[in-house]
């Protein structure tokens, strides 16, 4: 061990104090077999070869006395063990008072060990780094079989027995930081049954191994659920009200413990605020999202152990993400938040937690858990956000109308926001253009990428082909769909700009019923609508949604609702009827439960923040309350010949190959069709076409219609086909 000042600055460094702590342990060891051989513990044996001999140890600890002058050598060794202890100190804190890091002494301080409970985790860690220690463990335990220490041994390695019998199981406790803080776990030595406490194994931890030998990757078990921020960076602005009550939260609960919970929905900026007040304070910041933890329970329970952990280690700050999940019903019994609030306060973790609605309850214990509610960034400082974003990107010329139309419709945080620019930049960059700037489709394309993806495993998405030339209504339907239309292009202006909804209450959310037979454009219309907002529309498939399971609809359409919330999506519930039909009469358990579903969804529907568009065959079927709940409600009445007849034009495209004999106003006039139905027969007179290799003509029409009819349960009548009816009797 280096003692000269000057020599110890230059040579004592992590590795050093390693080596000087292993030479410690060589002495603790040394001492203990002179101990054992004074004592007559261990002899000669006839079984050599079988066991760790007296002259391998001594060769391997540079023993040479006989075994009378060890019991001299004794206090000899009590004073060098002693002397060493005391010269390591002091070369630790002589090299921290440097600025040199030694890992061994942070983790000490980090968790509140003593003097015993460092020496303890060094004697555990030993047969990780040279496996001698093995033999020596086997030989001190008088077993060559067991070449990992016992409780027994460790407590007599780090003189733990100076506190009294129980000072080695002090040690050990379940409620020790060894133990509790996952620095150490105890093994059931195969060889006994029921073992008691001093006769089980002392195992180690690999990532307190990989920390001695200065690794400071993070836990390869947080490797996919968590990053660590050495230095956070506060990135996009943040508001200094929110920035500033952080960090006096963030400093008080480095003094008293507790956690503190910042509420918000996504886009917020909760993570932006946690990593400000971190850069504001200097502390580091270990991100983990339990939304990304395997659904076991064991893992999750052990996931908050080593999150603690690593983040005492690193000195930083520990951020849950989606902290909701850890009070789902699977995991209330265990109170594993009050099991994450006592580790962090047992060694001072500053604790942030971050989800979407108000903490439901208090822990058991562990400290207060205080609340901050992040409101997602107004429109106006949306617009501010994404024309800085631009100019960061060096493309600051986007149109100001383009800006404010990106943020009336996306509610993005200020790292979506951010993100959204990297890749409206990318996509540019691959095309070759003069200016090279993002376009508003780019910036548009780009919002859309940053929503939606926790929806595409529940919902599909539907594309949006069609515009408004597309769509046949008649004039009144027409007017009602451009008030719809104009509620979801200027709901952020008027709800947020003008505060409706600061004086009424009331959500951002829009809910349109769509009314009308199949076929007649509610899909259509519902898909030319979020075009028109350049939005996604995702379909919602009712037959993965309801269950026959009491209350699995229930999990189902909260799923989809808490993935929609994030998406900026508009939903689309086709035949919505078989969903949220009337509430009926309670004859029994099932009508019981059949009412709940319904009031269940009546409450998400009122939270829901998006654009949800209802289509249904029938209306009469609606329940009441949701029908109080809508905001506009479009009927979609079957077309007249007038309307049949522009749909007839539309259907057939411009490439068709058309006969001369097509009487398109006689197919409208005869037969009332819907657009659906119109479809189906355009097509299907195509095929026959082009089977025959020749253009479309009237006869491929009827036969078309003919099928069309007889589809519908109805049978082709000389009254409907008249002069045509000829061209499909021989067909039948």
């Amino acid at each position: 061990m280096a003692t000269n000042p000057r020599e110890f600055l230059a040579t004592f460094d992590a590795a050093a104090h390693l080596a000087d702590s292993l030479a410690l342990l060589d002495l603790q060891l040394r001492r203990q077999v002179a101990r054992l051989r004074a004592s007559r513990v261990l002899g000669d044996d006839e079984m050599r070869g079988l066991y760790i001999t007296d002259a391998q140890a001594d060769a391997l600890l540079g023993i040479t006395m006989e075994q009378d002058a060890l019991v001299l050598e004794l206090r000899a060794l009590d004073a060098e063990v002693e002397l060493a202890r005391a010269t390591l100190q002091a070369n630790a804190t002589e090299a921290e008072r440097s600025g040199t890091v030694l890992p061994l002494e942070r983790l000490a301080r980090s968790f509140g060990l003593s003097r015993a409970e460092r020496e303890a985790v060094l004697v555990a860690i030993a047969p990780s780094l040279d496996l001698r220690y093995e033999l020596l463990y086997a030989y001190a335990q008088n077993d060559v079989t067991r070449r990992r220490p016992r409780v027994d041994l460790v407590g007599r390695l780090v003189d733990a027995e100076h506190g009294g019998p129980g000072g080695a199981r002090a040690l050990f406790a379940p409620n020790a930081p060894l133990v509790r803080h996952r620095l150490i776990h105890l093994v059931d030595d195969p060889q006994e049954r029921e073992p008691p406490l001093l006769a089980r194994v002392v195992a180690v931890d690999e990532r307190i191994v990989d920390w001695a030998l200065g690794n400071a990757q993070v836990d390869t078990r947080l490797a996919t659920v968590a990053r660590l921020e050495v230095q956070p960076r506060a990135g996009a602005r943040v508001a200094p009200a929110r920035r500033g009550r952080v960090a006096r939260a963030l400093r008080q609960l480095q003094d008293r413990g507790g956690a503190l919970y910042l509420r918000g929905p996504d886009g917020a900026g909760r993570t932006t605020a946690a990593r400000a007040a971190c850069a504001d304070l200097g502390c580091a910041l270990l991100h983990v999202d339990l939304a990304l933890v395997p659904s076991s329970t064991c893992s999750l329970v052990e996931l908050i152990d080593v999150a603690v952990r690593e983040a005492t280690l690193h000195g930083a700050a520990l951020l849950i993400a989606n902290a909701e999940l850890l009070l789902t019903a699977e995991h209330q019994a265990m109170h594993l938040d009050a099991r994450l609030l006592r580790h962090a306060a047992a060694v001072s973790c500053p604790l942030l937690m971050e989800g979407r609605d108000p903490w439901p309850r208090a822990p058991l214990d562990g400290g207060p858990i205080a609340e901050i509610t992040c409101a997602p960034p107004a429109a106006v400082q949306r617009t501010e956000l994404w024309r800085d974003a631009l100019d960061r990107a060096g493309h600051g010329g986007a149109a100001p109308a383009d800006l404010d139309a990106l943020a009336e419709r996306f509610v993005l945080g200020a790292r979506q926001i951010e993100e959204a620019v990297q890749h409206a930049v990318a996509q540019c960059s691959l095309r070759d253009e003069v200016n090279g700037g993002p376009s508003a489709a780019d910036l548009f394309s780009a919002a859309r990428a940053q929503t939606g993806n926790a929806l595409v495993t529940l919902a599909r998405r539907l594309e949006s082909p069609y515009r408004w030339p597309d769509l046949v209504l008649p004039p009144r339907t027409m007017q009602q769909l451009q008030e719809v239309r104009a509620a979801i292009r200027h709901r952020t202006v008027v709800l947020e700009g003008w505060g409706f909804a600061a004086r009424h209450g009331v959500s951002r959310g829009l809910n349109i019923l769509f009314a009308g037979s199949s076929g007649v454009g509610k899909t259509m219309a519902a898909q030319i609508l979020a075009h028109d907002a350049e939005l996604d529309i995702y379909r919602i498939d009712l037959s993965s949604v309801v269950s026959k399971y009491i209350g699995e609809t229930e999990r189902n359409l909260e799923r989809i609702f808490v993935a929609a919330r994030a998406s900026n999506a508009v939903l689309f519930f086709d035949e919505a009827d078989a969903l949220f039909g009337k509430r009926s009469e309670i004859k029994d358990a099932h009508d019981r439960y059949a009412n709940i579903e319904v009031s269940y969804l009546l409450q998400r529907m009122e939270d829901y923040d998006g654009v949800a568009i209802l289509a249904t065959n029938l209306r009469r079927n609606l329940d009441d309350a949701f029908a109080r709940r809508l905001h506009h409600v479009v009927e979609f009445p079957q077309p007249e010949a007038a309307d049949r007849e522009r749909l007839w034009r539309a259907m057939l495209p411009p490439l068709a190959p058309l006969a001369r004999d097509i009487d398109l106003a006689f197919l409208a006039r005869q037969f009332e069709l819907t657009g659906g139905h119109i479809r189906n027969v355009v097509l299907a007179a195509a095929f026959l076409a082009a089977e025959e290799a020749t253009p479309i003509s009237m006869r491929h029409l009827m036969r078309a219609v003919a099928r069309e009819i007889q589809k519908l349960g109805r049978m082709p009548s000389r009254a409907d086909f008249r002069e045509h009816y000829d061209l499909i009797r021989e067909h039948g």
